[in-house]
């Protein structure tokens, strides 16, 4: 069974995601084909279609996290410089890029 597809997954942005929500719509000529589908078409129009929705559900995880992460992201930064201060390195504020890992980020200590 071919399928052909006038949309493409694509990362969302904010704007866009809304506008995807508006705009789906699918017609009976889209999913003319699914009832003539053997076995294992079936399985992977499920399969693709499970994985869709896993991918919304963690695209929207990941959007609630980074929302209630942004404050925790800049105290951990504050705190490792404290942790550096106590041990005699130069206090400044660790890059944001700084690993996240304790004991990666204690090995990095003169570099900061």
């Amino acid at each position: 069974m071919a399928t052909d597809s006038a949309f493409v997954d694509e990362p969302a942005d904010a704007d866009s995601e809304a506008a995807v929500e508006e705009t789906v719509r699918v017609s009976p000529a889209d999913i003319e084909g699914l009832a003539n589908a053997d076995d294992s078409e079936a399985a992977a129009i499920a399969v693709a279609i499970a994985a869709h929705l896993r991918d919304q559900q963690v695209a929207a995880a990941a959007a609630a996290a980074t929302a209630e992460d942004d404050d925790g992201e800049s105290r951990r930064s504050w705190a490792f410089a404290g942790r550096l201060e106590a041990i005699g390195e130069s206090a400044n504020r660790p890059p944001s890029n700084t690993p996240k890992d304790g004991w990666t980020a204690a090995s990095r200590a003169d570099r900061f």
